[in-house]
């Protein structure tokens, strides 16, 4: 690699990747928001809403997959300047994200009956069935506005998403405060005051982004709602092939997550509340690299349209580099302030709280640890759906985070006895062993990917 044109793919990377990583902090800052308001009214009622969320978001990533699926597809168009290509493609984006989303709504109205069947306790599930009651009906415009937000990083223009997306967190903190705790006037709805906030939020930003492509030139240009909406089964049929496979990778990972939350839940309802607040930290920490996971994709699939190999390989291992870089910074911080970041959540003064606050510090340092492996998958997966290449990542995942992270998991949280702190080393595990192996599958196949070139090309239009 020429050192100017490493130099280059670096500015354009991070270019691309800053406004879509503080993107998705705004988006995580929306649940992060919910998670410390919900704790002001006890970590009882926070451990039931961390219940039913937590299957609510295993449920979401079937929709996310199908949706970012057409991430390659929309990049390789707009990179040729093909126009009626990207917005076909975009139009059978919407038609996925609000027909599976719609499906996952009605699927959630038995998120009670699923967790008393997993043995939960029956006062954390009420709880958590009052949250979903309200909160299912969110999936909707918030798939939605993932498959419209997803157009503006594919055209590397993420600016005005990223504007969209900050009036949001502090909406959301106004309707919160509202709504949960009934001030100014309007009635106290706790958890479904919660909820209803989502919904409302998420509504905001499906408009506002709608609005945004109809009116600015930069994006009428594609005629999205100018031209009318053709029907093609090859192109749904593509789409569903490509993200089948990111979606069953996502529920992959998500489930890891899932299960581990439902496996503390055999142990009492503090290791519940502080793996909530180490998952939640967690999640804040993923979306720093996220933005270059997704930008990887984008720079990955822009290269493949233009057949340039050294292209793939610069964009993919840059990535993969500055996953790994932030993910150590990020980690050190964590390592460093344990307290700190557990004081956003709970009342440390609280007596009532102490062993939550215990729990969470050792769950915190065993996060801080494999922070740095969780950047190189992240990144690794993303470069790979570039190609598009999903089939073979969602196997690696299958391998790592179940039958390893979760193995693992259970051999030392209940065989050896070690409770919260094993569940969380076989996650640990689990994200070491994906991104060993998603980072050997890129290298494979970007010394390989000529093979590839007429396929990222495959993109039927009627």
């Amino acid at each position: 690699m020429r050192h100017p044109a490493l130099m280059a793919e670096v500015r354009s990377m991070l270019a691309l990747a800053t406004p879509l990583s503080l993107i998705f902090l705004g988006q995580v800052a929306i649940g992060a928001i919910d998670t410390i308001m919900i704790g002001r009214l006890g970590y009882e009622v926070l451990a039931g809403t961390a219940l039913s969320l937590n299957i609510y978001l295993l449920l979401s990533m079937i929709a996310i997959g199908l949706i970012v699926a057409a991430t390659p597809l929309l990049a390789r168009a707009a990179s040729a300047n093909e126009v009626d290509q990207l917005r076909h493609c975009m139009h059978h984006s919407w038609l996925l994200a609000g027909g599976v989303s719609a499906a996952l709504s009605l699927a959630l109205g038995w998120v009670g009956p699923l967790l008393l069947l997993l043995g939960q306790q029956p006062a954390l599930v009420a709880t958590g069935v009052e949250y979903m009651e309200v909160m299912r009906w969110s999936l909707i415009p918030a798939m939605l506005m993932i498959a419209t937000r997803n157009l503006f990083s594919s055209l590397q223009s993420p600016l005005p998403a990223l504007v969209v997306m900050g009036v949001a967190v502090l909406l959301n903190i106004l309707l919160n405060y509202l709504l949960i705790f009934g001030y100014w006037g309007f009635p106290a709805m706790g958890v479904r005051g919660a909820a209803t906030a989502s919904i409302l939020v998420n509504l905001f930003m499906v408009i506002s982004l709608t609005l945004i492509i109809a009116i600015r030139p930069t994006f009428r240009r594609y005629q999205l709602f100018s031209r009318g909406f053709d029907f093609d089964p090859a192109l749904l049929i593509r789409l569903l092939r490509i993200g089948g496979p990111i979606s069953l990778a996502f529920l992959l990972e998500e489930g890891l997550f899932s299960v581990t939350i439902l496996l503390m839940g055999f142990f009492d309802s503090a290791s519940v509340a502080a793996h909530q607040i180490a998952i939640q930290v967690g999640t804040v920490t993923y979306m720093f690299i996220l933005g270059i996971g997704n930008a990887a994709t984008v720079r990955v699939g822009s290269a493949m349209g233009q057949r340039n190999p050294l292209a793939v390989a610069r964009s993919g291992w840059i990535a993969i580099a500055l996953g790994a870089s932030v993910m150590l910074l990020l980690a050190l911080f964590i390592w460093s302030f344990p307290q700190l970041i557990i004081a956003l959540f709970l009342d440390s003064l609280d007596p009532a709280n102490t062993r939550v606050i215990e729990l969470a510090s050792g769950f915190l340092v065993v996060l801080a640890i494999f922070q740095v492996m969780d950047g190189i998958q992240l990144t690794a997966v993303g470069a790979l759906h570039g190609f598009p290449d999903t089939r073979i990542p969602m196997l690696m995942g299958a391998l790592s985070f179940w039958g390893v992270g979760v193995g693992l998991a259970v051999v030392l949280g209940f065989v050896l006895d070690w409770r919260g702190i094993g569940i969380w080393i076989g996650l640990a595990s689990g994200l070491g062993l994906m991104a060993l192996l998603s980072s050997w599958r890129f290298y494979r196949l970007s010394h390989h990917c000529e093979r590839y070139f007429e396929r990222a090309r495959e993109l039927p239009v009627t």
